[in-house]
């Protein structure tokens, strides 16, 4: 487990395994909501983006949390491990609702932005 990939829909708690995963592997930890977005939770340029990920996937040992169409079979073809969480459509909601009431809403230290919006 060199370069594992973490997928998953929101509330599945990918961020929190991504750190125990490195805990326990020791590689370093990408969240790809954090190359997506600026601090302020605005999107990147898209080509910004795509650059960022490339050279997160020129690394030899990592844990990827996130999860884009646009580049997913890059990712899949990269990674050695894919990991997919698939919860009950409940079990997300819930872990969303709660995830917002823990932590409030915006970017946190840990890898979590918290943002509700109907399109989410």
């Amino acid at each position: 487990m060199e370069r594992v990939v973490l997928l998953r829909y929101a509330g599945a708690s990918m961020t929190t395994m991504a750190h125990h995963l490195a805990a326990v592997l020791d590689p370093p930890v990408a969240h790809l909501d954090e190359l997506r977005y600026d601090p302020g939770w605005n999107e990147t340029e898209p080509a910004v983006f795509a650059a960022a990920e490339r050279n997160l996937l020129g690394q030899r040992r990592l844990v990827c949390d996130g999860n884009y169409l646009s580049t997913l079979s890059e990712h899949l073809s990269w990674a050695d491990t894919v990991i997919w969480h698939d919860y009950g459509l409940i079990r997300y909601l819930w872990r969303v609702l709660a995830r917002y009431r823990w932590h409030g809403p915006g970017q946190h230290g840990s890898g979590v932005f918290v943002r509700i919006t109907w399109p989410f």
